[in-house]
C-alpha cells in the first residue's frame, strides 16, 4: 500500500485501496502471503492479461518494446501549448508531478485549466513554483 500511496492522483488511502481492490479483481496484481508483511506485485502474466482484455494479441509485445530511459527530473513538450496535443501533455505531465513543479509564466491567460491540477498537486506534497513576469519584462507597459 506505501507505494501505491506514492503514485499521482493515489495519495488519498481510500482511492489507493479502491484501485488495489479493481487491480486484484482483474488479477492483475497478486498477493505474496509467504512474507511478513503481505507483498502486493504485478501479475508474472501482466501484459498478456491487458492483452486479453484489449482483445489485441499485439499488446504484450508492444509493452515490452515501450521500455524507455528517460531522464527522471526533465520533462520536454515540443511545439506551441495552443496545439491541442502539446497542452494535454503538458497537463498530463502536470498530473504525473511527485516532487516539484516550476512554471514561467510570463504571458498567459488568467482562465488557466491548469489550475486545478496544480491545487490537486500542491494537496499532495508536490512543491509549486511558478514564475510570474513583470509588465516591464513580458512587454506589457
Amino acid at each position: 500500500m506505501d507505494i501505491v500511496l506514492q503514485y499521482p492522483g493515489l495519495e488519498n488511502r481510500v482511492s489507493a485501496e479502491a484501485a488495489l481492490r479493481e487491480l486484484r479483481a482483474l488479477e492483475w496484481v497478486t498477493n505474496s502471503d509467504s512474507e511478513s508483511p503481505a507483498l502486493t506485485m504485478q501479475s508474472p502474466e501482466l501484459r498478456e492479461l491487458i492483452g486479453k482484455r484489449l482483445q489485441d494479441p499485439e499488446v504484450p509485445g508492444q509493452l515490452g518494446a515501450l521500455r524507455a530511459k528517460l531522464h527522471p527530473n526533465a520533462a520536454h513538450v515540443l511545439g506551441p501549448m495552443t496545439e491541442a496535443p502539446v497542452y494535454s501533455t503538458y497537463l498530463d505531465l502536470l498530473r504525473g508531478a511527485q516532487d516539484e513543479i516550476c512554471l514561467p509564466m510570463l504571458v498567459t491567460t488568467a482562465q488557466l485549466f491548469s489550475v486545478d491540477i496544480l491545487r490537486e498537486r500542491a494537496m499532495a506534497g508536490v512543491r509549486i513554483k511558478i514564475l510570474v513576469g513583470a509588465p516591464s519584462v513580458v512587454g506589457l507597459d
